[in-house]
């Protein structure tokens, strides 16, 4: 491994720990101020192998957000229901 590819690998792993630290704070700060979230860890289901990047790309995609939104909110409107 050459000066430059060592280099480069040091510095991805840099940004990657300031990335890394910047996201927590940013959580930590929008837990504070901001409206209560949640955060799930999904698993790519079996059989979806092949769709391993495109799963990966799923919390950026609008369409994805606003599918879960709507999930959510109908689970929390059937459960109002139920509760009254």
């Amino acid at each position: 491994m050459g000066i430059f590819e060592w280099a480069r690998k040091a510095r991805e792993k840099r940004m990657k720990r300031i990335s890394e630290r910047y996201e927590e704070e940013k959580r930590r700060i929008e837990e504070a101020i901001g409206r209560p979230r949640i955060h799930l860890r999904v698993e790519l289901p079996e059989g979806y192998e092949d769709m391993e990047e495109e799963f990966k790309h799923l919390p950026e995609d609008e369409k994805f957000r606003k599918a879960v939104k709507k999930i959510v909110r109908r689970f929390l409107d059937r459960k109002r229901k139920v509760e009254k």
